[in-house]
């Protein structure tokens, strides 16, 4: 068809194209030149369809970074040379790219890493690891700060042999079932919890917030934990330990052993958190404080029995009798 075809024709062949996927109006041009469609008929059909919205290219930009951002875990590198290759303008890249923050590909990397690290040889070095994986990003389009940036928080800071051993309950990686006959792990946050609470015992009374986050958030990842889940249970559960600045030497996250009736009427080894109760008054006082700060962060869906348990749960670990945990809750819930 050198130099024919009529605009219906024209018409036809582009919402065919439109039906597999939205597209640009360059590539629609491309596609109609390469069928022998003159210039001015394809023009008049493009203006059309973009006077009616079928084509438009600021929001294919949109459609197009983001998905190939949150699907296929592209940095805005990568993803500013794809949209020049699909002809969008500058005008239209630029918005959609700037949609695209530091904070999204930050995270965006650090599930790519987290997702590659199990994969790298056990006995290979950290600084190869991290040349590896900062090479890993930038082919997708990260800069470097960010790829090195993210691989160095990642990456754990001892040799591969000394790396976080796979706890104990845990199977080998090749006796467990595939991630896709477990029973729904990135959306089963109790179980998430579970392992959590778990793990906060044995870390180190004196690590910082941010390395117990990562370790944690790193633990559930690869149980096959999606990262919302993961950062969303941690950030839940570490809410329930004081932190740094309030704790009293690397004994406080431990439970405080019950104090004889002499050391009560004497006084003697009142080193009391200041969460715990001092009489009734306050015991319930400060137990509703903490049930209240814990209910803003339990999911919206959780029903009513699994939010007792867990609110129950959390008093019972702080040291409040049954009776009190579970008086404060049903009053706080109702």
């Amino acid at each position: 068809m050198v130099g024919g075809g009529t605009e219906a024709q024209a018409k036809d062949v582009c919402l065919r194209l439109l039906t597999d996927r939205a597209r640009s109006r360059a590539e629609l041009a491309d596609r109609l030149a390469e069928k022998g469609f003159n210039a001015g008929v394809a023009k008049r059909v493009l203006d059309r369809l973009t006077e009616v919205g079928l084509v438009d290219d600021a929001e294919f930009a949109r459609q197009w970074v983001r998905s190939r951002h949150v699907y296929g875990g592209k940095g805005k590198k990568v993803l500013a040379e794809e949209l020049r290759r699909k002809g969008i303008a500058p005008e239209h890249a630029e918005p959609a790219l700037e949609s695209v923050t530091a904070e999204d590909e930050n995270a965006r990397a650090a599930e790519l890493v987290r997702r590659k690290l199990p994969s790298l040889p056990s006995d290979m070095d950290r600084d190869k690891a991290v040349r590896r994986l900062v090479a890993m990003l930038a082919r997708r389009g990260y800069n470097p700060g960010t790829a090195y940036g993210v691989v160095s928080a990642e990456v754990p800071r001892t040799s591969a042999a000394e790396r976080e051993p796979v706890e104990a309950d845990a199977a080998p990686t090749s006796a467990r079932p595939a991630a896709s006959h477990r029973e729904s792990p990135s959306t089963d946050a109790d179980s998430a919890a579970e392992l959590v609470r778990k793990k906060l015992p044995t870390l180190s009374p004196t690590v910082d917030r941010a390395t117990a986050t990562r370790r944690l958030v790193g633990l559930l990842a690869r149980r096959g934990y999606d990262s919302a889940t993961a950062y969303r249970v941690v950030a839940a559960e570490l809410a329930d330990f004081p932190a740094p600045d309030d704790q009293r030497g690397a004994s406080s996250r431990a439970p405080q052993p019950a104090r004889s009736s002499r050391e009560m009427a004497s006084g003697a080894g009142d080193s009391r958190e200041p969460d715990e109760p001092a009489d009734a008054e306050h015991d319930h006082a400060r137990a509703a404080e903490l049930v209240r700060a814990k209910i803003r962060t339990l999911p919206a869906g959780l029903d009513r029995a699994k939010a007792m348990n867990r609110l129950v749960g959390l008093l019972a670990r702080r040291g409040y009798s049954q009776s009190v945990a579970y008086a404060v809750v049903k009053a706080e819930l109702d």
